[in-house]
């Protein structure tokens, strides 16, 4: 299960939570790491596409993702490949990147009315990829 604070879910109560062993897996941050796990998943064509995903996730967490108040999992870039993979051979790798970012990040973040300028700033960076 996911942890109680992450959307839509609950923590589960004192008396069901003893009748299971919570293993806590930490937060993927280790740059090979990540590159080992996007390489794995995107479709040999697409794996020109790692270096953008690792510098667009490296930005995100630097620059929006308190501003956003959404922190990227890796549930987030693997949403992304998907997509990359799914529409990259009808549309290209760089249509897919960018339409898989809007799919997967910035329409949960919601850019519009009220965000700050870093959240402005990081729009206008995924335009220019």
């Amino acid at each position: 299960m996911n942890p109680g604070g992450d959307f839509g879910k609950k923590e589960l109560s004192p008396a069901l939570n003893n009748r299971f062993t919570s293993i806590w897996v930490p937060t993927i941050d280790d740059d090979a790491e990540l590159e080992a796990i996007l390489t794995s998943r995107l479709d040999p064509p697409y794996r020109l596409l790692t270096t953008k995903l690792l510098s667009f996730w490296k930005f995100y967490e630097q620059h929006v993702a308190f501003s956003a108040r959404q922190v990227l999992s890796i549930r987030d870039l693997l949403t992304w490949i998907q997509f990359i993979n799914t529409t990259g051979a009808e549309v290209g790798p760089p249509v897919s990147y960018v339409h898989g970012a809007h799919v997967a990040f910035i329409d949960g973040i919601g850019l519009g009315v009220g965000v700050s300028e870093e959240v402005r700033m990081f729009a206008n960076f995924l335009e220019c990829i």
